[in-house]
């Protein structure tokens, strides 16, 4: 294939053709061909990489696909870690991402394709850990399945310095705004007996706490916070029990810039909600004031 590809350079071929129709939409991916380096990094060939490269493909280019390095990290070729690096080694940006696709930047990408292997070489090559535009570790709660490898991931992110009370950016946020939030959220659908290989989600809660997340932080103009939420029904009841016992969560918690009218303690909720009584003597236990 290499072999091919040389000849065609030695014959003229330009690296950074391809075959996009520019009267397109650049949104619209039906339209969109990839361009020969994004072929190359799909299947990790990296001699034809490089070969491209120093015939003058460009390793930032969006005109394709997506780009090169976003192709590489999202592909699954048998040498895509090498691939990623040599894109790397020629300044491929590794925080250079699309617009209006939910895997935005190569960081997230590798936290969705769950490549912890990838996810490092990016941080070790400068991607931005927390860029104003995306929200990586966010973006990892939202996608971990309590599995030790998405856990990992998480860990990975704090340890190399993301802001574990930096607000989600898109609509779907707004209810979850926080990492903490999200992680407690994700709770819901745990069942400790389901499956002894995954771990319990409320590590992931612990992890976040224990590099700095607010436990009682209320989003400004909500009325609830994580305790509000807990209380619900369709959360685990040991959730709540860790928020209140383990990590002294407030049960008197409400947002004092909103007027007196709207303002209502995780009690005042249950209450109004008919929330289950074992759910409220919990809160009475740990010092809700009635």
């Amino acid at each position: 294939m290499a072999g091919t590809v040389s000849l065609l350079i030695e014959n003229g071929f330009d690296c950074k053709e391809h075959e996009h129709d520019s009267s397109s939409s650049w949104r619209d991916e039906t339209t969109r061909s990839p361009t020969p380096l994004e072929r190359a990094v799909s299947y990790g060939n990296v001699e034809i990489i490089r070969m491209l490269i120093s015939h003058g493909a460009d390793v930032n280019s969006t005109i394709g696909v997506s780009t090169p390095l976003l192709v590489a990290v999202t592909s699954q070729g048998q040498e895509q870690l090498q691939a990623v690096q040599t894109l790397l080694d020629v300044q491929a940006d590794p925080d250079q991402a699309i617009a209006g696709v939910w895997f935005c930047s190569p960081l997230t990408a590798a936290i969705g394709m769950r490549n912890i292997d990838i996810v490092r070489l990016l941080l070790d090559n400068g991607a931005e850990v927390n860029p104003w535009e995306d929200r990586p570790l966010y973006r990892a709660i939202c996608f971990h399945d309590s599995s030790q490898r998405d856990k990992d991931i998480i860990s990975l992110l704090l340890e190399r310095g993301a802001d574990p009370n930096a607000k989600g950016r898109t609509e779907g946020c707004r209810k979850h705004p926080t990492p903490l939030a999200r992680a407690v959220y994700e709770c819901h659908t745990w069942v400790p007996e389901d499956d002894e290989t995954m771990i319990n989600p409320l590590e992931i809660v612990d992890l976040l706490v224990a590099y700095g997340a607010e436990i009682n932080y209320v989003p400004i103009m909500e009325r609830e916070n994580i305790v509000h939420r807990a209380i619900h029904p369709r959360q685990n009841l040991a959730i709540l029990k860790h928020l209140l016992n383990h990590l002294g969560a407030d049960p008197n918690i409400t947002n004092s810039k909103l007027p007196r009218s709207r303002v209502w303690t995780p009690l005042h909720k249950a209450m109004w909600k008919k929330i289950p009584a074992n759910r409220v003597a919990l809160l009475l236990q740990y010092g809700a004031s009635p």
